[in-house]
């Protein structure tokens, strides 16, 4: 399960399956220098060539991987991963409606039913002429169904692939974000981070919380309703147990029992 980098103690990036990194002068090419000693499981040698299969395995569309968003930063990555029905709080009476049905698609999911419910019973109750209906099914069919544009709106959860703003505004469940939301201002700030200002953090920045406002307060494209949390209860005599700086993923390679 070890990748090119893991993080240490201070949550900071550290070479792992990799021992060396140069960078190109237009800091655009990477070259990796493995670990001679990295095999896998069974005692082969970890390659090269095994990277390149399971980056070129996760962005083939016919695998369907959710990650392969995450491929994005990667040159071509976009285009190979390429080729959600937005629903504001759509003011009812422009519409010319008095009333309106609308679906509100969930897993079924203790979790994301209950959320459902109550975002169920707060539209309805906070706007008038109103109605939701709740259509919760199995986690594989509600995210068939949401890249398939088969919602109204809809639910979802979503954890980090990796600690930078730009994994929750261009993918974090977002789907079929690019074919939709065709907003020039919000893809020209993502651009602009991912290209003109990738090594320049106080202007990258500044283009993703303007790309955050028009996605979310402006056009209201998605809505955030609240960022989940874990409570890991430790012993005293269990050390070296850290969790990824975005709180979703525990490491044990340096755990150690008193």
């Amino acid at each position: 399960m070890e990748g090119l980098y893991r993080f240490d103690k201070k949550g900071q990036a550290r070479l792992a399956g990799a021992v060396k990194v140069t960078k190109s002068k237009d800091q655009k090419v990477y070259t990796f220098t493995l670990r001679k000693n990295a095999k896998w499981s069974k005692g082969d040698p970890v390659t090269a060539q095994d990277y390149v299969t399971a980056w070129r395995r996760t962005v083939n569309r016919k695998n369907d991987s959710l990650d392969s968003d995450s491929y994005q930063v990667i040159k071509n990555g976009t285009d190979i991963v390429a080729g959600k029905k937005k629903v504001s709080s759509l003011g009812i009476k422009a519409l010319g409606k008095s009333k309106i049905t609308i679906e509100l698609l969930t897993s079924d999911m203790d979790a994301s039913m209950r959320v459902g419910e109550y975002l169920q019973s707060n539209l309805m109750k906070n706007l008038p002429g109103l109605t939701v209906k709740l259509r919760s099914i199995p986690l594989k069919s509600r995210l068939a169904d949401t890249s398939k544009h088969n919602f109204d709106m809809v639910y979802g959860t979503w954890q980090p692939s990796f600690q930078d703003p730009i994994d929750y505004l261009t993918i974090g469940g977002l789907f079929n974000l690019e074919s939709d939301y065709k907003n020039s201002t919000f893809w020209k700030e993502i651009n602009q981070a991912k290209s003109t200002y990738a090594t320049q953090p106080a202007k990258r920045q500044a283009s993703l919380i303007a790309a955050e406002k028009q996605l979310i307060q402006k056009d209201a494209f998605a809505a955030p309703l609240y960022q989940a949390g874990v409570s890991y209860l430790l012993k005293s005599k269990v050390t070296g147990f850290r969790l990824s700086p975005y709180g979703t993923v525990a490491y044990y390679w340096d755990v150690k029992i008193k």
